[in-house]
């Protein structure tokens, strides 16, 4: 068994919980070509005592190039030839736009964007 943090970085950290010198949670693996490995911060993306560990697969080794780039598909018309089914639907869209006030946070999103991006870039 492998662990990708010493084979990658020389070192395992010395603890992956809140917890320092306390390591309880380990990923090995063997005969999978990790080619980056790393740690969440602290309560990424749950509240929780335990730091996530995130890592990469070498794609390409593991399935022996046997798999399919991520292509982007010519889009295409949805269409329907049933007026009663495409009215069901457009009546459908129309009162979720209502129940989740879709109309108004979008209007709020505009308004405040400008201000958001504004902040974002002169923060620091």
């Amino acid at each position: 068994m492998d662990d990708p943090f010493i084979t990658l970085t020389s070192h395992h950290p010395n603890s992956m919980t809140q917890t320092p010198n306390r390591d309880i949670d380990f990923i090995l693996t063997y005969g999978i070509e990790i080619t980056n490995i790393s740690a969440l911060p602290l309560n990424t993306p749950a509240i929780s005592v335990h730091l996530g560990i995130i890592f990469d697969i070498n794609l390409e080794a593991h399935f022996s190039s046997k798999y399919s780039d991520i292509t982007n598909n010519i889009p295409r018309l949805l269409t329907c030839g049933n007026k009663n089914s495409v009215e069901s639907y457009l009546s459908y869209v129309h009162e979720q736009i209502e129940i989740h006030k879709i109309w108004e946070h979008t209007q709020v999103l505009h308004t405040i964007a400008p201000f958001l991006i504004f902040y974002q870039k002169h923060k620091n």
